[in-house]
C-alpha cells in the first residue's frame, strides 16, 4: 500500500506566496530588513522546490526524507522570522537612538554657537583691556616725561638764576640768542606813545579751586587808531605751573610762545620794566624763581607805589593836571632850573614829571615850557600836555 500523502506545506506555501507578494509590493526596505531577506529568500525558494518534488514523488522513503527536510526548513524559516522580528526591534531602537543623537547634536551645535559667541565677546573685551593697558602705559610714560621736563626746567631755573643779570634791557638783548625774543624786547623800549604798554590793575585770585593761580594783571597795549582806544589784555600769574609763570590773552602768546619760544611783549614789560628782572634764565624757562614771584606780588599790592607811577600805570587814556602833582614821599629834589631845594613842604608851588617823578618849581617850569616841551631831567615829551593843560584844557587824550 502506497504511503499516504500528507499536506504539510499549504500554509507554508501560502506564507511563502504572501512573503513573495509582500516583497513585490513593499517599497525600498531599510537596511536590517534587507539583511534578513537575503537569508530568508533562498530558504523559501529551496523549501518551495522541495514541496514541488514532494507532490510529484511516489517513493515512500523519498517522501519521508522530503517531509523531514521540509519540517527542518520550516523550523529554520521560523527561526529566521524570529530573528527578523528582533532585527526590526533593533532597527527601531537604532532609529530612536539616531533621532536622539540628532537632537543632542543639534543641542550641542546650539550650545557651541552660544559658546563661540561668548568667546568672541571675551576676545573683544580682551582687546579692549589690552588697549586700555597700552593707553595706561602710554599715559604713565607721558607723565614720566612731563615730570622729567619739570625737574629739568627747575634745575635750569636754578642754574640760570646763578648767572649775572644784565644791567639794562639793551644789554639783555645782546645776551639772549633768540632773534624773535630780541625783536619783542626792542618793542618794549620804544619811545613811541602808540606802542607803549601800561598797567591798569592787579586782581588777586579768590577761587580756591585754582590753587596755582595767584592773580590777574590787566594791561593796556598798543593804541588802535581805528577804534580810538588802546587794546586791553589779561596776564595771569601762576605759581609752580609746568607751562610757566605767566599766561597772556594776546595773539603773540597764544600762537608764538611755543612756536618761536618767546615771551610776549606784555609779559616782557612786566618782567623787565616793572620788576627789573634782567636775567636770561626767565626767557629760557618762562618761570619766575620763588623770590621773583614774591617780588611781583609785593610790587602789585594795593598799597604799592607802582600804582602812582604814570610811567607804568594808566587808569585811562586821558591826562589831567593831577598827573603832574604826584610826588614821591618824601619829596627831596633840586629844581634843575633855579637849583633850589624842592621838598615836601613846597608841594603847593611845585609840579612833578609823571614819568621820572622829579620835582620842579611851577614858575621855573613855566619859563622852560615857553621854548621846550620835554622834561629837563628825563627828556620825555610828556610835558607837551602840561603846556596845553595850562592853556585851559582840563583833560587831554594821551595819543592826541
Amino acid at each position: 500500500m502506497p504511503p499516504r500523502r500528507v499536506k504539510v506545506n499549504k500554509d507554508i506555501n501560502t506564507d511563502t506566496n504572501k512573503d513573495d507578494n509582500s516583497d513585490k509590493t513593499t517599497n525600498k526596505q531599510t537596511e536590517p530588513q534587507n539583511t534578513v531577506n537575503i537569508v530568508l529568500e533562498p530558504v523559501q525558494e529551496f523549501k518551495h522546490d522541495y514541496i514541488t518534488e514532494y507532490n510529484k514523488s511516489n517513493d515512500k522513503n523519498d517522501i519521508i526524507d522530503k517531509i523531514k527536510t521540509i519540517k527542518e526548513l520550516d523550523e529554520f524559516e521560523k527561526e529566521i522570522k524570529e530573528h527578523k522580528v528582533k532585527y526590526d526591534i533593533f532597527y527601531d531602537n537604532l532609529k530612536k537612538s539616531k533621532n536622539d543623537f540628532d537632537l543632542r547634536y543639534a543641542q550641542f551645535f546650539n550650545t557651541f554657537a552660544i559658546i563661540r559667541n561668548h568667546y568672541d565677546k571675551v576676545n573683544e573685551l580682551r582687546n579692549k583691556f589690552s588697549s586700555a593697558i597700552s593707553y595706561s602705559e602710554y599715559t604713565s610714560r607721558r607723565y614720566d616725561d612731563l615730570d622729567k621736563k619739570i625737574k629739568d626746567k627747575r634745575s635750569a631755573i636754578v642754574k640760570l638764576a646763578e648767572n649775572k643779570p644784565a644791567g639794562s634791557i639793551r644789554e639783555l638783548i645782546n645776551i639772549i640768542s633768540n632773534p624773535h625774543q630780541q625783536d619783542v624786547l626792542y618793542r618794549i623800549i620804544s619811545d613811541h606813545e602808540n606802542f607803549k604798554v601800561y598797567l591798569q590793575n592787579f586782581e588777586p585770585n579768590t577761587d580756591k579751586k585754582k590753587k596755582t593761580l595767584k592773580g590777574t594783571i590787566h594791561i593796556l597795549g598798543n593804541y588802535n587808531r581805528s577804534k580810538g582806544v588802546r587794546e586791553s589784555y589779561e596776564v595771569k600769574v601762576f605759581e609752580n605751573d609746568p607751562k610757566g609763570s605767566f599766561w597772556c590773552s594776546c595773539a603773540d602768546h597764544k600762537f608764538n610762545s611755543a612756536k618761536k619760544n618767546i615771551v610776549c611783549k606784555h609779559i616782557s614789560f612786566i618782567v623787565c620794566k616793572v620788576l627789573k628782572i634782567m636775567e636770561p634764565y626767565f626767557f629760557e624757562t618762562k618761570t619766575l624763581t620763588p623770590a621773583h614771584l614774591a617780588k611781583l606780588l609785593d610790587k602789585f599790592a594795593d598799597n604799592s607805589e607802582i600804582w602812582k607811577d604814570i610811567q607804568y600805570v594808566r587808569k585811562s587814556d586821558f591826562i589831567t593836571i593831577l598827573d603832574f602833582k604826584v610826588f614821591p614821599d618824601p619829596l627831596n629834589d633840586i629844581c634843575t632850573f633855579c637849583y633850589d631845594e624842592v621838598t615836601t613842604k613846597d608841594k603847593n608851588i611845585c609840579c612833578s614829571c609823571p614819568i621820572c617823578k622829579h620835582g620842579f618849581h611851577e614858575e621855573c617850569m613855566g619859563v622852560w615850557m615857553e621854548n621846550n616841551s620835554k622834561c629837563s631831567f628825563c627828556s620825555n615829551d610828556i610835558w607837551k600836555y602840561y603846556k596845553r593843560i595850562k592853556a585851559g584844557e582840563e583833560k587831554i587824550k594821551l595819543t592826541s
